[in-house]
């Protein structure tokens, strides 16, 4: 989390990890919202 050790130092693969995870973590929670709606209404 430390924005002047990490821009000094090489990349870290773990940036490129979060911005491929991010994406999908926000397609998973619209889709369990969307599951939780079906089921509440159903």
């Amino acid at each position: 989390m430390n924005g002047p050790s990490t821009s000094t130092g090489p990349k870290k693969p773990d940036d490129s990890i979060l911005n491929v995870f991010k994406p999908v973590v926000v397609l998973v929670v619209m889709i369990l919202l969307l599951f939780a709606l079906v089921y509440y209404v159903g």
